[in-house]
């Protein structure tokens, strides 16, 4: 058989052709990243060119992706440092170098499109290589759904099991799982599990799994903890080179910035720095840069022989954009508040939240009487404020005295027969400060406005509550309502302009409202009786406090229902004090109004305004003392 003559491959072979056969570059994830990644002015902050380089903690993560080893990957991250972004390399790095079909997973639907036109095809289009690979045809690139060569990138809700139940995937992407709705039908799986089983006839499937934490049984935590190894990322000191991990508690101010002072949170911001835990020399934020850089994962217990899974936790201290004073700031205005310090614990401290309380007994309540006798006000209070629950045949209410670092006292509790007993309470009753000539009356009286009818009248105790209000509040006495929803703040304005009923009267001039989410106001209370008696935000009573006022504040628990969810729920009929407790804390808190902030903002004013009328007496030789508590107080 005659021979036949090579071919030269050189010659006969187009570029197209050798394009098409070319293999892709052996890239790490941030090597793909800092090569063809693009960051945009819509959804950047630092918008041209992606640069690993400025957040180096996202390098390993992101090159964990990219381990053929590797089968899921769990970043646990406080807010706004750079997980999410992490996840988008990894996602155009499958879809430019190992293209398969990739099943990405939101919260919802809603914000599965959300996310595909504003982060996702706008990361595509912004990337030459990314840009080159989408089809021709526009039917193609959906908002849920582009095909590019070899794969097809499916978006989807974790509201929608139908949606999550579709095709075969060998990447899936869950990002901030800890939203994810809850599953009510007995006979679906959760959203994961749902997701996963499409991956079940790939060998080489990956899943990466990014969220903020929330409580303890969330699923980013519960994830990260089935991890074979997880991780935190040490950083030298500048000074003496020692690695270790960020913590808040090693966050310092100078000793002499006067917390009274209205600019405190300012000073706190300007001038806190870093200790080193180990030379306690103080580190700058400008040293962050050249820590991070140096920084090393560090796992906290010793690897298996064969790891398949890692987790990585990060929380804000090591943003190269927040400030030692930001972060220090930011939880001294958070922690007075457990809703703001449960935020701060998440979002910032990449921490995971515990469940204030499930139960307490009526003795542990007890616990925090105090020698103060009713009646008596304590020196440090700055004002008075009463949470009143009317009934069908009487008044509960208590009074409580508020300092201005929300610790406070329990000054009156009672049961009224009537209105006019309530009238009495409000506004004429005169309250002793301890120690001094002087008295104290409430400041400020929230009403509950919603209750049953009275057979004798035909009236609601709404309507009851509305008329007398109308008459009677004079300022200091306002109606108050439980929200029957959850609530972003705790407290919302409402102007109510007709009585209840479809005929209702009109109300001319409307009544303001104040709707309340006592769950979380429930939440403070006993946060409040958590806290050491020594430390601001105490929660006292009075030396006469009694076994039915402990009975009703623990008359409520907080239990984990059968969909895991921490509820309250009534474990005795009567709670009324507890409600009233509720209303009272609601009175000072800084969403109503600026609450009891206001009034110490204005004490402190008339203190210095008081000590410069001193000098200037003392100057001018007529020594004269003004009371600092004189717009709050009377003499007696």
């Amino acid at each position: 058989m005659k021979p036949q003559p090579m071919i030269d491959t050189t010659t006969c072979w187009t570029e197209m052709d050798r394009a098409a056969w070319k293999p892709p570059e052996r890239l790490t994830v941030s090597e793909w990243a800092d090569k063809k990644r693009v960051l945009l002015p819509k959804t950047s902050s630092e918008p041209g060119p992606w640069r690993t380089i400025r957040t180096p903690y996202l390098k390993e993560p992101m090159d964990a992706f990219s381990d053929p080893d590797i089968e899921t990957l769990v970043l646990e991250f406080a807010s706004q440092v750079g997980k999410t972004e992490a996840m988008y390399n990894c996602l155009g790095y499958v879809i430019d170098q190992d293209p398969a079909s990739v099943l990405f997973v939101m919260p919802t639907v809603d914000l599965a499109k959300y996310t595909s036109r504003n982060r996702i095809q706008p990361m595509i289009n912004a990337s030459d290589d990314l840009r080159d690979l989408k089809p021709a045809n526009a039917d193609l690139f959906t908002t849920m759904e582009m095909t590019f060569p070899g794969m097809v990138l499916s978006l989807a809700g974790a509201n929608s099991p139908a949606s999550l139940a579709t095709r075969p995937c060998r990447y899936v992407f869950f990002d901030e799982v800890n939203k994810y709705p809850k599953i009510s039908r007995a006979d679906e799986a959760d959203p994961i599990s749902l997701a996963r089983e499409r991956q079940k006839n790939y060998w080489n499937r990956k899943t990466i799994i990014v969220s903020t934490p929330t409580v303890e049984t969330g699923q980013v935590t519960i994830e990260r903890n089935m991890c074979d190894v997880q991780y935190v990322y040490y950083v030298p000191c500048p000074h003496c080179g020692h690695l270790h991990e960020l913590k808040l508690e090693n966050i310092q101010k100078p000793d002499d910035l006067d917390s009274d002072s209205p600019t405190y949170l300012q000073e706190v911001r300007e001038s806190a720095y870093y200790q080193c835990p180990e030379c306690r020399e103080p580190i700058l934020s400008i040293h962050k840069t050249a820590m991070l850089t140096a920084g090393i994962w560090h796992p906290l217990t010793t690897p298996p022989p064969v790891i398949r899974s890692k987790a990585y936790l990060l929380s804000s201290l090591y943003s190269p954009w927040l400030t030692w004073g930001d972060i220090l700031s930011t939880f001294f205005m958070s922690k007075n508040d457990p809703e703001k310090l449960r935020n701060f614990k998440n979002s910032w401290l990449a921490q995971t939240w515990r469940d204030i309380v499930v139960s307490k007994k009526g003795s542990e309540i007890l616990a925090h009487k105090t020698d103060l006798p009713p009646l008596i006000v304590s020196p440090d209070a700055v004002a008075l404020t009463a949470g009143i629950d009317p009934q069908k045949k009487g008044i509960y209410f208590v009074i409580r005295a508020w300092a201005a670092d929300y610790t406070s006292w329990l000054i009156r509790y009672d049961y009224l027969l009537s209105w006019d007993h309530l009238y009495q309470v409000i506004f004429e009753d005169r309250y002793s400060i301890q120690g001094t000539d002087n008295y104290m009356q409430i400041w400020r009286a929230a009403i509950d406005t919603g209750g049953t009818i009275d057979e004798e009248t035909g009236l609601t105790s709404t309507e009851e509550v509305y008329s007398w209000l109308r008459e009677h509040s004079q300022g200091v006495a306002f109606g108050v309502k439980g929200a029957s929803w959850n609530m972003v703040n705790k407290i919302k304005q409402s102007i109510i302009d007709r009585m209840p009923g479809k005929r209702g009267v009109p109300i001319p001039g409307g009544l303001i409202i104040y709707i309340l989410d006592t769950d979380k106001f429930k939440e403070s209370v006993h946060y409040r009786l958590q806290q050491p008696l020594d430390k601001p935000q105490a929660f006292f009573l009075h030396s006469e406090t009694d076994e039915k006022y402990a009975r009703h504040i623990t008359a409520e628990e907080k239990v984990r229902d059968r969909k895991g969810n921490m509820t309250w729920q009534k474990v005795r009929k009567r709670n009324d004090y507890l409600d009233c407790e509720v209303y009272a804390a609601a009175c000072a808190d800084p969403e109503w109004l600026g609450g009891i902030q206001v009034i110490g903002t204005q004490i402190q004013q008339s203190k210095q305004n008081a000590a410069h009328t001193q000098q200037q007496d003392i100057r001018e030789n007529r020594p004269k003392w003004v009371d600092p508590h004189k717009n709050w107080m009377q003499g007696a």
